[in-house]
């Protein structure tokens, strides 16, 4: 579970229906094919990539964060700051399933290791894309004793991840050494600032809202091509236009909230194509969203948007 929200930006975000996946959240170290159990470690059986099945644990829980690599992956190390992908199943120290990623085609999560309890960031880095890992979670370092959902207080939690790939979104190197384009922009409408710094939207009364859907590259970044199975790293910049033109200020991840994420591939979303598909990363887009239909029928405001592709990670 995420321990920030940004309501500013996920307003400004609505039109892009993002869905949300729910990413919970693992350190001493051991390995083996988990099928037999060892002190602290419920039996785990099941192929890496394939759902696991996960005994109940016996006796007390264990006091500290436990992690055992139940498969060796041959992948990168993950870093502290990085965003993880990856397939997991969750269940109490009772053998109560709570969340799996397995069920109902939901497909691998996304989370940033600074956005997740501590038992997970503690126990996730410095393991390696590919691996399969156990992870046993004490409350202290889970949710204490707060209720989650179907996560009673106190609980120890005990997990199964799969790693599949991680990227630290947070490093902003990538936007530093874009090109800039310097395109005309039109009337009314400047974005100043250097790459890799937060930009300066400005919109005048002289600007007309868009009435048709525009994507213009500011700097075109030296990275690899978004493609259609990619989650996407990225600061936003936004601010709403209406006839009379702009409303309120613009509102940015640089100085609220962070990096953001698509959560989900951009294929699963025809507006998330439409940002991403095919742009480099490290490079800043400039999105003029005409006036839509929004939820309940309700009119939203046209919207200029701009996008810093700071990372991405591939589902596939």
């Amino acid at each position: 579970m995420r321990n920030r929200t940004v309501a500013g930006i996920n307003r400004l975000l609505a039109i892009l229906a993002v869905f949300s996946i729910i990413a919970i959240v693992l350190t001493s170290c051991s390995s083996g094919d988990g099928s037999q159990a060892e002190k602290g470690f419920p039996a785990v059986t099941g192929k890496a990539g394939q759902k696991p099945s996960i005994a109940k644990g016996t006796g007390q829980p264990p006091k500290e964060l436990k992690t055992r690599v139940l498969h060796k992956g041959d992948g990168h190390e993950v870093g502290k700051k990085d965003t993880v992908l990856a397939s997991y199943t969750g269940q109490l120290w009772n053998g109560k399933v709570f969340d799996s990623t397995w069920e109902n085609n939901r497909g691998p999560a996304s989370f940033g290791l600074d956005q997740v309890i501590p038992g997970w960031k503690e126990g996730l880095a410095g393991k390696h894309v590919g691996d399969r890992v156990q992870l046993v979670i004490p409350p202290d370092k889970g949710y204490g004793d707060k209720e989650n959902g179907p996560i009673p207080a106190g609980s120890t939690l005990v997990f199964v991840v799969d790693i599949k790939d991680s990227a630290n979104m947070t490093d902003t190197s990538a936007l530093a050494s874009a090109k800039p384009l310097n395109p005309e922009l039109g009337k009314g409408l400047s974005v100043a600032g250097k790459p890799g710094t937060k930009p300066e939207l400005k919109i005048s009364k002289e600007f007309k809202a868009p009435t048709e859907f525009q994507v213009t590259v500011l700097n075109e970044g030296k990275g690899e091509p978004i493609q259609a199975d990619d989650i996407v790293g990225y600061h936003i910049t936004a601010q709403l236009v209406g006839k009379d033109g702009p409303k309120d200020s613009p509102q940015s991840s640089w100085e609220m909230g962070g990096i953001q994420n698509t959560q989900q591939s951009i294929g699963t979303n025809p507006n998330m194509m439409k940002l991403f598909l095919g742009q480099k990363i490290g490079s800043r887009v400039l999105v003029q969203m005409p006036a839509a239909k929004g939820a309940g029928g309700a009119t939203q405001d046209a919207r200029v948007v701009i996008l810093d592709l700071t990372g991405k990670l591939a589902t596939k």
